[in-house]
């Protein structure tokens, strides 16, 4: 059910949705308007530019994906859903997740412990209906 792959409608919709809130609608990292990347794994948009430094970090830490060509399953989608922008900062603020050179640390060990913790939240809210319908998510 969670790796099920989402319609590209129901993914547009769902990303609407998401860059309706203004945290969303510039990069995460460098604060780059209309960033059109994503890291599911860390709930965050990024611009193209910072969406290849974090393939570098590998799949372990960080997991890129454009948020218009790119298939996505369902616990990607409800990982970005619950999360966005404001809320990760947020988090990464309170975990205290040093940055450096004014981008967070990624490689720093608490990055990991928030990935389970998210992880575990998509696993709480994803529900076997969830993104299978478009007309019950358009709002």
């Amino acid at each position: 059910m969670a790796l099920e792959i989402v319609n590209d409608e129901i993914r547009d919709e769902i990303m609407k949705q998401i860059f309706s809130k203004q945290s969303n609608q510039r990069c995460f990292d460098c604060g780059a308007r209309s960033p059109r990347w994503s890291s599911p794994y860390l709930g965050i948009l990024l611009c193209i530019e910072c969406a290849g430094r974090h393939r570098s970090y590998g799949t372990h830490i960080s997991f890129v994906k454009s948020v218009d060509l790119d298939k996505w399953n369902k616990k990607q989608l409800k990982s970005l859903e619950l999360t966005g922008n404001f809320y990760i900062k947020k988090k990464f603020e309170q975990l205290g997740i040093p940055k450096i050179d004014s981008v967070y640390d990624y490689n720093n060990n608490l990055i990991l412990e928030y990935r389970k913790e998210l992880e575990k939240l998509v696993k709480e809210s994803l529900k076997p209906d969830d993104y299978t319908d478009i007309n019950s998510i358009k709002k």
